[in-house]
């Protein structure tokens, strides 16, 4: 079954004078959850209104002072322009993988973080064997 998307137009969702850069504003656009928020040069912005790490809604979140709206579970950070993270919290350790236990990029990755002051380490085995010991999995 395919997924129902709106068709391609202009939807209006929300007067002007509701989205702000103070409080993200929760929206539907044919059942599809959007926020909407105004970052720091006062453009209007729109996401699916869900945090792609935990699936939490981004209008439960904040807006900070960059213009990125932040996901009120974890605290992750994104940028309206491009949907993108910008930023974990410090205190979230990272685990690197790169498709299984020989990919040198993990290391870097590992390396790399821990030069910035994160917590960072990297799968020893594959997905499937650090899911089937029982370990915590978060999937975006």
């Amino acid at each position: 079954m395919s997924e129902l998307k709106p068709p391609a137009a202009w939807w209006a969702v929300a007067r002007s004078e509701e989205v702000t850069g103070l409080k993200p504003l929760s929206a539907d656009i044919a059942d599809q959850p959007i926020v909407l928020w105004r970052d720091k040069q006062g453009v209007a912005r729109a996401l699916e209104d869900r945090c792609p790490h935990r699936r939490a809604p981004l209008s439960l979140g904040c807006i900070r002072e960059s213009g990125w709206i932040q996901c009120g579970y974890h605290g992750w950070t994104y940028d309206g322009e491009t949907g993108r993270l910008k930023e974990i919290p410090k205190e979230q350790e990272i685990v690197a993988y790169c498709r299984g236990p020989y990919c040198l990029m993990a290391f870097e990755a590992v390396a790399e973080l821990r030069k910035k002051g994160r917590s960072a380490r990297r799968l020893e085995d594959g997905f499937p064997e650090w899911r089937s010991a029982g370990l915590p999995v978060e999937i975006a």
